[in-house]
């Protein structure tokens, strides 16, 4: 490692909904699904989606580490008073559908 460089490590996040759900339950009737997917390609409704995990999922949101690392990260940036990055590295253990489609559009 160089001397000039600070790594904290490898970041992993996870949600218990990593994949698209099989099951497709009844869509609440308080809401109106075609409304809530907007533009995002049409998938059948489940709660994995909504009301609270949509952030997981590429077509709502930016994924965990967007969502939540954003927050959770910022405690050690705090306490390790570091100024803004010169640059940064970043790899991917893998892509799914999700971030394949992501990928494309």
């Amino acid at each position: 490692m160089r001397p000039d460089v600070l790594s904290l490590g490898t970041a992993y996040w996870s949600s218990s909904w990593s994949d698209r759900p099989k099951d497709t339950p009844a869509v609440p009737p308080q809401l109106n699904w075609d409304l809530w997917i907007g533009p995002a390609p049409m998938r059948p409704y489940h709660r994995a989606y909504h009301p609270s995990t949509w952030r997981c999922f590429w077509d709502f949101g930016c994924g965990m580490m967007g969502d939540r690392g954003a927050h959770s990260l910022d405690a050690v940036y705090w306490a390790l008073r570091l100024g803004a990055p010169t640059s940064i590295d970043a790899t991917s253990c893998g892509a799914t559908e999700e971030v394949i489609r992501f990928r494309r559009s």
